[in-house]
């Protein structure tokens, strides 16, 4: 029986999956991935990766289904399920854990409602660290497979990098007079340069896109916040407070188990979880999905302690605690808010522009938003253009758009591109991102937002607002 559920928990795994990912419409990172890959030859990538905070497996797995624009969502979809299967799968038969365990595992929040529903570059990265990790007691016998997985793994996003490079760091001090040690550095050299020509920017705010000591806020609101709401939900938020409590007291007595019986482990745990809570905090902020790499090292590291250790009572209570509570969506460090997932609007979005705004000029000037790139990917037959009246699907409209956080919108470049049938769609960061702009007036009584330059005044009129989807459409005219 367990021999047949390591095979049909899987593939139920993946139906589930595969249900929940055709059921919501893709967002933001999704769309924008694949209009990276279907408007960017593969040396492009490069340069766009370091938009992406990403690295480029994942844009070249979906690169011929972009480029034939076969299926879309869809086919990205199933694909990423299948990167998830394959870790689930690698889980229920090569890893050391129970049944009960790996039923948590696989049920719980990060792997069912994220990394097997949302298709980024997530599931693929642990797919090559799973099965590394199922090589793991044989490393010593095929040691370039177990690197080449983790330097796979490492290729995929900044988080697989972070806890991939800190294990390949221990494969290597453990092989340091291996006479192939030569060998192993120079794959993990080239792995990390192959990396660096991506990541690399000149640009000296490239890495200051956190807010100042914003994941230690946010961390403290964890532990804290459910105290506040127990008059609101009551039971849960008393279950909450004593799951997170929990968390707290587990990490102390895994820590105190790795330090007496798995040093090695401590060289894994302590420098990734380091890592990332300073990117966090210093350099980038990241979102709830993010952080769920906190949950997924700590999988990775009790993973290799069953395979080294014989574990302890209180440490299997621990991963039980630790395990159940991720079942819960609220016990992130910040709520997981999960219906993010499923809030796009852009197929919504791409059906009213094409009944209602087909034959005008349409610019979009929103840095971020569900109408660029979300809903392009839709919209095949219309052209919608940035602030420098460049398509938005292009390479070089793509690889600027970094510059529209920086940036403040000028009338007197953006008013030459302007025509007698042109109009904004926004869904409003544009408005919010131009508050702060000295050359921006707002008519309260009319709604009007003009901004005033040297040469041009260019005035965004309001045309019309659908408020179920929360789309603007705004007269463009221009004045000398």
């Amino acid at each position: 029986m367990k021999n047949k559920l390591n095979i049909i928990i899987p593939i139920i795994y993946l139906a589930i999956s595969i249900f929940l990912s055709f059921t919501r419409v893709p967002f933001w990172d999704e769309a924008r991935a694949w209009l990276i890959s279907q408007n960017c030859n593969p040396f492009e990538f490069l340069e766009m990766m370091k938009l992406e905070c990403h690295f480029s497996l994942w844009y070249l797995a979906i690169f011929p289904f972009a480029k034939l624009d076969l299926f879309y969502p869809y086919s990205i979809y199933v694909l990423n399920s299948l990167f998830a299967f394959g870790a689930i799968y690698v889980l229920w038969n090569k890893s050391p854990f129970s049944t009960f365990q790996k039923l948590l595992i696989t049920f719980g929040v990060p792997f069912l409602f994220l990394w097997g529903c949302v298709a980024r570059c997530y599931s693929i990265g642990i797919l090559f660290l799973f099965i590394a990790l199922s090589f793991y007691k044989k490393r010593a016998d095929k040691p370039f497979i177990y690197l080449t997985l983790l330097c796979l793994s490492l290729h995929t996003s900044v988080m697989a990098f972070i806890g991939c490079f800190y294990l390949i760091l221990i494969f290597l001090f453990e092989n340091i007079k291996n006479k192939n040690f030569l060998k192993f550095l120079s794959i993990f050299i080239i792995a990390l340069f192959l990396i660096s020509i991506q990541i690399y920017s000149p640009n000296p705010d490239y890495f200051k896109q956190a807010p100042e000591m914003g994941f230690l806020r946010d961390f403290t609101g964890y532990i804290f916040n459910p105290i506040f709401y127990i008059k609101q939900y009551g039971l849960q938020s008393i279950l909450m407070s004593i799951l997170r409590s929990s968390i707290i007291i587990c990490a102390f007595i895994f820590i105190s188990f790795c330090a007496k019986n798995n040093r090695k482990i401590l060289f894994f745990i302590i420098p990734t979880y380091l890592s990332m809570v300073i990117l966090f905090t210093f350099f980038y902020s990241g979102n709830f999905w993010h952080y769920f790499y906190f949950y997924l090292y700590f999988i990775v590291a009790i993973w290799i302690i069953k395979f080294e250790n014989k574990i302890s009572k209180p440490l299997e209570i621990m991963i039980y605690i630790i395990l159940i509570m991720f079942l819960f969506k609220g016990s992130l460090f910040i709520d997981s808010k999960l219906t993010t997932i499923n809030d796009s609007k852009s197929n919504l979005i791409s059906a009213e522009i094409i009944k209602e705004y087909k034959n005008k000029k349409i610019f979009c000037l929103d840095p971020w938003g569900d109408i660029t790139p979300s809903s392009l990917p839709f919209l095949k037959e219309i052209i919608i253009y940035d602030k420098n009246n460049q398509d938005r699907r292009s390479f070089k409209s793509m690889r600027n758009q970094i510059k529209f956080n920086t940036e403040l919108f000028n009338p007197d470049d953006f008013a030459p591109y302007v025509t007698n049938n042109s109009i904004l769609l926004t869904t409003s960061p544009f408005i919010k991102h131009e508050i702060n702009n000295p050359l921006r007036q707002y008519d309260k009584n009319t709604g009007t937002i003009r901004f005033s330059g040297k040469k041009y005044i260019v005035d965004f009129i309001p045309y019309k607002f659908r408020k179920d989807i929360s789309l603007w459409a705004y007269l463009i005219k221009v004045y000398n």
